[in-house]
């Protein structure tokens, strides 16, 4: 209970202390990611997110510190809205890092200025519409603009996630072995600052009817929570954004399609043939594009083939292949002397654990199970 009477107290308090910690930690990371010598765009994107989170906090500490808000308010309500503009930005940057991340691409879009429209909506309704059933509930314009701002946020850290999830199934179109590719980091990174952006749009609407200690938590939570995050997302984005995998998108409308011509019953038996005679599916580091160039086919098009002919995704495709020979091997008397390992890396397996779970899958048995069922 002193902790949270601490973090009320005015002028400079605790929660202070942390909102400026937050903010220097950011910007002086932001200025740190600029001074390295990768330019791409995921890179840059990534340095704006942090410079916006630590703006974020300045704007907090400008409206929520006593002296300093009354001095902002002698020039006008409408002096409010500007430096809640931040909150509007930090989701879509999200949701932008996130993409040029993952799928290597980041176009600039008329929709991208939708924040900036519904800022400038918000900002303008906040001052016209304002009236005292509002000021009770929200106390001030300021707290209006910030709390749509936190819910456009919102919207993009639920779209960032849904980025995430096509991520995790493009890697299965494009990549046969994907336990190598960790990206558990990624959704630790979008769902946590979910959950400060949702944090965040609770004060206004349960300050009037929560108990004390409950509004204290929701309000100066989701600020210690950001600092946390914050190095997290240093840490990660300089160790782990390296080792991403890029995978490529579905085309988008009016884009051309190289699979416009659909494939004859001699191309799919061509392909199955192939990869059984040259045992394509065993090639270590094997992916779409790979595989496409071994076949002299564009990768969108072998891509369209697997997933609309043979009704699987390219994971599904090369591994149903592996399983089938391993499955050959393990009751072949020439093979009885290789051990369970021995055989399932002469096919293309790389990994043991996803092996055996794919193995018992398929079989609803352990390899060694498998082997002295024939016997």
């Amino acid at each position: 209970m002193q902790f949270l009477e601490t973090l009320n107290r005015p002028l400079f308090n605790l929660y202070d202390f942390t909102l400026w910690m937050t903010a220097l930690q950011c910007l002086i990371f932001a200025v740190l990611l600029q001074c390295r010598r990768e330019k791409s765009a995921s890179h840059h994107l990534l340095s704006l997110f942090v410079a916006s989170i630590g703006l974020g906090q300045l704007a907090f500490f400008l409206t929520y510190n006593p002296y300093l808000s009354g001095i902002l308010s002698h020039l006008g309500q409408w002096s409010f809205a500007p430096p809640a503009l931040v909150f509007y930005l930090q989701g879509p940057l999200l949701f932008h890092y996130l993409r040029a991340l993952t799928f290597g691409r980041h176009r600039f879009r008329f929709m991208d200025l939708l924040p900036l429209g519904l800022w400038a909506v918000a900002s303008s309704l906040s001052l016209v519409l304002w009236n005292e059933t509002l000021e009770l509930w929200l106390w001030r314009p300021f707290v209006l603009v910030g709390a749509v701002g936190f819910i456009v946020s919102t919207a993009y850290g639920l779209a960032s996630m849904a980025v995430i999830r096509r991520y995790s199934e493009r890697l299965k179109d494009q990549f046969c072995t994907v336990e190598s590719l960790d990206f558990l980091w990624l959704k630790f990174f979008a769902w946590g600052f979910l959950f400060i952006w949702c944090m965040q749009v609770l004060p206004p609407f349960t300050y009037h009817t929560a108990p004390w200690v409950v509004q204290e938590v929701i309000t100066h939570l989701p600020s210690i929570v950001e600092l946390i995050m914050v190095s997290f997302v240093i840490v990660a984005g300089l160790l782990y954004a390296r080792r991403m995998e890029k995978v490529t998108e579905e085309p988008e409308w009016g884009e051309p399609r190289s699979d416009a011509l659909p494939p004859t019953g001699e191309m799919l038996r061509e392909l199955d043939q192939r990869m059984r005679a040259e045992a394509l599916y065993a090639k270590p580091r094997l992916n779409i594009e790979r595989l496409a160039g071994q076949l002299d086919m564009p990768p969108r098009q072998l891509s369209h083939l697997i997933n609309h002919y043979f009704h699987k995704n390219f994971f599904e495709f090369i591994n149903d292949y592996r399983l089938e020979q391993v499955q050959i091997r393990l009751r072949s008397p020439g093979w009885q002397d290789k051990s369970v390992q021995e055989i399932y890396e002469s096919v293309g397996f790389r990994s043991k654990s996803s092996f055996f779970t794919l193995f018992r899958k398929a079989t609803g048995m352990t390899p060694t199970q498998y082997r002295a069922a024939d016997q």
